[in-house]
């Protein structure tokens, strides 16, 4: 079984979701491994534009499963915006062609405000981050303080964890322009 890898490892504009969704038009399964919503691919396949930013570009083509990885940050209000806007454009059945791992890391709105506040903290020296919190979650996800996707099915785990994040950011940063009680009932919508 021959098995195609697309790494991008210069500078994150590469082409590869336009590589990547010609060689998917003849492959089973399209993977995203890492990053989060703050990539960008444009994919112009047949008349229409689409805008890819966490869902892999594999779902242009019907027949391929789409996975996205352990290795990502999902923004999940980002995730279904995306899908909906790619449906809205013509790819129906998006929706049962596209899976997360369990085991994937949930990006919050807090981790974008916390995102605002590490860069401002460094002194003139900007990183040039997208503000999207993709940083810290990945931060979160180190040091194992982290949400995981299987996690948000279990309201006990996934609201003791996302209080205990919110709590460390506050005795770290003071107050936080974030409602976490807010996030939360986003959660259970």
């Amino acid at each position: 079984m021959a098995v195609t890898i697309v790494l991008g490892s210069q500078w994150g504009d590469e082409g590869k979701g336009k590589i990547t969704d010609m060689l998917s038009q003849q492959a089973t399964l399209c993977c995203r491994a890492a990053g989060g919503h703050n990539a960008g691919h444009t994919i112009v396949h047949g008349n229409v534009t689409y805008d890819f930013h966490i869902l892999p570009s594999g779902l242009i083509s019907e027949s391929c499963v789409n996975l996205i990885g352990a290795g990502t940050v999902v923004h999940v209000p980002s995730f279904f915006k995306e899908l909906l806007s790619l449906e809205t454009k013509g790819l129906q059945g998006a929706a049962g062609r596209v899976f997360i791992s369990d085991r994937a890391h949930v990006c919050f709105d807090l981790h974008s405000v916390v995102d605002g506040l590490e860069e401002a903290g460094l002194g003139g020296r900007k990183v040039g981050t997208t503000g999207k919190g993709i940083g810290p979650c990945y931060s979160d996800k180190a040091s194992r303080r982290g949400v995981r996707i299987g996690e948000v099915l279990d309201e006990q785990v996934f609201e003791r964890k996302l209080r205990t994040l919110h709590a460390g950011y506050v005795a770290r940063f003071g107050e936080l322009n974030y409602d976490v009680e807010e996030e939360i009932a986003r959660f259970k919508v």
